[in-house]
């Protein structure tokens, strides 16, 4: 008996490596592209991305709301090079950095080829219809159906009918969020959830983005670490010294707890991979 595209699809994802106990997965940037179109093309798909970086990762040890978020995403994917060395400690050679703002291109570039429908939501009042124009005139081919600032807090059940209505008249198959970890990885999963039926469309699917700052480095609002800082993974220290009052608790607690984590799987016997 054949598969259903949707099992096949998600019978297609690589092993995930155990990073402190969440799993990621073993991917590189051109494998994650195209599991991402082929699930854009699968008639009724539905899940989330989760661009996950060690900050991630720690707020998942507090969390078990958000343990079952990675759980249940269709791709955790290693937006920090630290999740990369502990994938290739367990024998994930193939396993490389996918930088949230890359991923988020690299689907856009898909356009090219594909009908595909984007839309943003996320970041600061007035970033993501900046961002739409940007990138429309960068990108002529590429097709925005909507792009919108959310408050600064939870929606309200009223507000989130109103874009349940947004989608379903927009039709995207894109669906990108710009509002920092681990709010957008818990928006996402909820949503999806509770929206389930309402956000099905039977001529393809709709996959949602947790891409984080990603607007805000595409409109040049926040600098890039430099590429040899990237490569050696500290791009944390270069976001901590441009943002210290906002950052530098966050990653205080968060480098210290990640290495411990990590040195904890390989003492307890317990870094291999998942699946």
């Amino acid at each position: 008996m054949s598969q259903s595209p949707i099992t096949s699809l998600l019978s297609s994802r690589p092993q995930r490596a155990k990073v402190v106990g969440v799993g990621v997965h073993a991917l590189e940037l051109k494998q994650a592209h195209q599991l991402i179109e082929d699930a854009c093309k699968t008639p009724k798909f539905l899940g989330f991305v989760c661009a996950t970086s060690a900050h991630g990762i720690i707020e998942a040890q507090q969390s078990s709301a958000l343990q079952q978020v990675y759980k249940d995403a269709f791709l955790v994917t290693p937006d920090g090079l630290p999740l990369v060395w502990v994938g290739k400690s367990q024998g994930l050679n193939k396993m490389s950095r996918i930088y949230g703002p890359d991923l988020m291109l690299a689907t856009l570039e898909s356009s090219k080829r594909l009908p595909l429908r984007h839309f943003l939501w996320g970041a600061n009042e007035g970033v993501a219809e900046k961002l739409q124009k940007k990138l429309e005139q960068n990108h002529p081919y590429l097709n925005f159906v909507g792009a919108v600032t959310p408050p600064f807090r939870a929606l309200t059940t009223k507000e989130e009918l109103e874009l349940v209505e947004q989608i379903k008249k927009s039709k995207p198959h894109c669906f990108w969020v710009g509002i920092s970890t681990p709010k957008q990885d818990l928006f996402m999963h909820q949503f999806l959830q509770k929206y389930q039926k309402e956000l099905e469309f039977n001529d393809h699917g709709f996959v949602m983005f947790g891409v984080g700052a990603a607007f805000d480095f595409h409109l040049g609002h926040l600098k890039q670490a430099p590429e040899f800082m990237q490569k050696i993974g500290l791009e944390w220290l270069f976001r901590m010294l441009m943002e210290p009052k906002r950052l530098f608790k966050r990653y205080l607690v968060i480098v210290p707890q990640f290495i411990w984590g990590s040195i904890k799987q390989i003492i307890l016997g317990q870094n291999q991979p998942l699946d």
